[in-house]
């Protein structure tokens, strides 16, 4: 199981990045580790809510991403961080960008059988 970080981003007055992984306690474990507490792990609401959460992870400063990348977590860019994010919604089975809920089955407008044409 892998633990990811994207780069840092500057947001407010401090620089963070995100912490991911392929499991959800291996997250737990990873952060529980590096010194995060399990208080600030950012949860999905289901259903979610307007500017809310939409991938469970762990926000990380600078001190702690060294710490993570140190034990072996993997650093993405964007794009590929993003990639990985829209993979685990799906194996989560998180709705969201990139793995959009299942629409219910819509009625059949077709005729089913061949004398409904000739109506």
């Amino acid at each position: 199981m892998t633990v990811y970080v994207d780069r840092l981003q500057q947001y407010g007055t401090k620089r963070w990045c995100h912490v991911i992984a392929d499991e959800i306690e291996e997250l737990h474990a990873a952060a529980q580790r590096a010194g995060l507490r399990r208080a600030w792990f950012q949860q999905v609401t289901i259903p979610p809510k307007p500017g809310g959460v939409s991938f469970p992870h762990y926000d990380a400063q600078p001190r702690i991403r060294g710490l993570l990348v140190a034990a072996g977590a993997v650093e993405l860019e964007r794009t590929a961080f993003v990639m990985k994010v829209r993979e685990l919604r799906v194996k989560f089975g998180i709705h969201g960008p990139g793995n959009p809920a299942p629409q219910p089955a819509q009625e059949s407008r077709f005729p089913e059988t061949e004398s409904e044409f000739d109506a």
